[in-house]
């Protein structure tokens, strides 16, 4: 396919805090660089985070604020906080009435 998954250390060094007040929230905190494209790659529109270099599950996954398009030779590079998960908000169901 001309492409592969880059591993992403689990780590406060990797997935700071965005907003210390928002624990639901974490983004790159260091550039993500994938391998140079073999091929052309063609649009990209959307991410995800897997818990294995081939197979296994997704984790989380999203669309990107900006569609990359990746021809051959290129090297996508995510930058510092382009890359955010956000879990909730959380909230109990009578609290949402």
């Amino acid at each position: 396919q001309g492409h592969q998954r880059v591993e992403i250390p689990n780590d406060i060094t990797m997935w700071g805090s965005e907003d210390a007040g928002q624990l639901h929230m974490v983004a790159n905190s260091e550039e993500i660089s994938f391998i140079a494209a073999l091929e052309d790659w063609g649009r990209i529109r959307y991410w995800a985070v897997c818990n294995a270099a081939q197979d296994g599950f997704v984790a989380f996954y999203g669309k990107l604020v900006e569609t990359l398009v990746i021809e051959e030779g290129d090297q996508p590079v995510l930058g510092s906080g382009e890359l955010v998960i956000e879990l909730g908000p959380f909230f109990l169901e009578e609290e949402h009435r």
